[in-house]
């Protein structure tokens, strides 16, 4: 009884409680903001394409509003994280950072409570309540996903990066397989899919196994290959959604992004991606625990240079390329309507911003 105790006084501790007030709070105004006082017709894009409120591809917006949220939760946690464990390390003070598990819990109740309320009668027209319940557990895994990346950031700020980094190269792979059904829905040409799958692989790998042969250099304590793939879930899923709202859509008419831009029209389809992912990551792991074959140092560094820079291009290329916005937002985007091919990210976003 007295271990119950002492382990609850440790998760909600006040910092947590208040900070965990302060997060469902702020995200309770930004649902009420979104669904409530925004123009629902342009964030959710109604109408276009022929969008009505409560087809499937609007369905994805609101669920995919539940991510976007996250994320803007995840950033401002791995920095606040971040500075706190940076500067008890400075000071040689023992690192207290509120409890992540104590935030969390905090925010469920009025969270699971007010967004369904808020996204299924806040606003015209009123949507089922199981939507609601939709983006509020949408919103809470997110939440949960992006407070456990942040937390490492404060006990174990190396780990921490370490996640950061594995998930940022995984990021390709998590999105890149699921191009393979494209081509049978009519929204690729099947040597556009298979170039992006390719770019997907060659992108990831070559991370993979240049950041672990650079680990292995430096002789890091080895990584989980759960954690490696739950980090890139965090990056896919809750950060790029995130910045596709803020830098990749039109100034004047931010909207929420499809969930088909991040997910697989079809179950079984991201499933097998999630299972493929999860293998890469569980041989990577293999990798790091068993490191004989990385045993000759010598070249250690040139070797981890020169993937660096491999990967650095590989991503560049892969990134940098999006199906041309002719076939997702011809009406946002009228300057490339009827220009089917590809479209380079970076003058879209110097355009946008």
């Amino acid at each position: 009884m007295k271990g119950i105790r002492s382990r609850i006084r440790t998760v909600f501790t006040f910092p947590s409680v208040v900070l965990g007030g302060v997060i469902a709070v702020g995200l309770l105004l930004l649902f009420w903001e979104w669904f409530t006082h925004a123009d629902r017709s342009r964030l959710f894009l109604y109408g276009h394409m022929g969008a009505l409120p409560l087809d499937e591809r609007t369905l994805g917006r609101y669920r995919m509003s539940g991510l976007v949220a996250a994320g803007a939760v995840m950033d401002f946690m791995l920095f606040l994280y971040g500075t706190w464990g940076v500067f008890a390390r400075r000071r040689l003070l023992p690192v207290s950072a509120p409890s992540a598990l104590g935030v969390w819990l905090t925010a469920v109740s009025p969270l699971g409570l007010g967004i369904p309320l808020i996204v299924a009668w806040g606003g015209v027209p009123s949507l089922p309540i199981k939507v609601g319940l939709e983006v509020a557990g949408l919103t809470l895994a997110g939440l949960a996903v992006g407070l456990w990346l942040a937390k490492g950031m404060a006990w174990d700020p190396t780990r921490g990066l370490t996640r950061l980094g594995y998930g940022m190269v995984i990021t390709p792979l998590l999105l890149g397989l699921r191009v393979v059904e494209l081509p049978g829905l009519g929204l690729a040409q099947p040597e556009v899919a298979a170039w992006m799958v390719l770019a997907g692989l060659l992108s990831s790998g070559i991370g993979l196994l240049g950041l672990a042969r650079w680990r292995a250099f430096w002789d890091a304590p080895p990584i989980r290959g759960w954690e490696i793939w739950l980090a890139g879930a965090a990056m896919a899923y809750l950060e790029l959604p995130l910045l596709h709202h803020i830098f990749l859509t039109p100034a004047e008419a931010r909207y929420i992004t499809a969930a088909s831009n991040f997910f697989a029209f079809h179950g079984g389809v991201q499933v097998l991606v999630w299972m493929i992912s999860g293998m890469v990551a569980l041989g990577i792991e293999t990798l790091e625990r068993n490191r004989r074959w990385w045993e000759d140092r010598d070249h250690g560094l040139a070797v981890g240079i020169l993937l660096g820079l491999i990967l650095i291009g590989a991503l560049a290329w892969s990134s940098g390329l999006r199906i041309d916005l002719a076939l997702s937002a011809p009406d946002l985007y009228p300057d490339h309507h009827g220009h089917p091919g590809f479209q380079i990210y970076l003058p879209l976003v110097l355009r946008n911003w």
